[in-house]
């Protein structure tokens, strides 16, 4: 495991946090949003990307809003390599992607290093294991009758207001 300097993780802390985020999310894309989440722009769109990251020759799974510059910070300098990536409707939509990934790369789970300062350091895996194709996992998702908000996406608050 890299990055030693970082405390020691607990993948089983890891496992059972990742089974209430997805909980959670399910529940939101069944519900709607909530003024909160629409003053954080989780109903924004978001992007899911998988990258190849050179140095520790790990996979890695990751969510960020459209318009941060997440995607560019983690491939600068050559770190990485973006693998895959798909412009989800929501924050939720694209957690709830990230997580079916995780679920599905855990055999080959790595604890990274930090990249750039950024979290992010349980969602890696090793090369034993390709990247799984993002948008087929995805349509299969939106055939979920529950997640009625699957494909809605709403501009914050700030955003609507004259």
């Amino acid at each position: 495991m890299s990055g030693a300097h970082h405390p020691p993780v607990d993948l089983e802390w890891v496992v059972a946090q990742r089974r209430r985020d997805q909980n959670h999310t399910r529940d939101c894309l069944r519900y709607g949003a909530s003024d909160y989440e629409l003053a954080q722009r989780w109903w924004e769109p978001h992007l899911v990307y998988v990258l190849r990251v050179h140095a520790e020759g790990l996979y890695k799974v990751g969510l960020t809003r459209h318009d941060s510059r997440r995607i560019r910070d983690l491939t600068a300098r050559g770190r990485a390599d973006v693998v895959d990536f798909l412009l989800m409707a929501n924050r939720h939509a694209a957690r709830l992607l990230e997580i079916v990934v995780l679920n599905a790369t855990d055999s080959a789970r790595r604890f990274a290093d930090r990249m750039n300062q950024h979290h992010g350091q349980t969602e890696h895996w090793d090369g034993s294991l390709s990247p799984l194709a993002l948008e087929p996992i995805a349509a299969a998702l939106s055939l979920d009758e529950h997640l009625v908000y699957w494909s809605v996406t709403l501009p914050s608050k700030t955003s609507r207001e004259p």
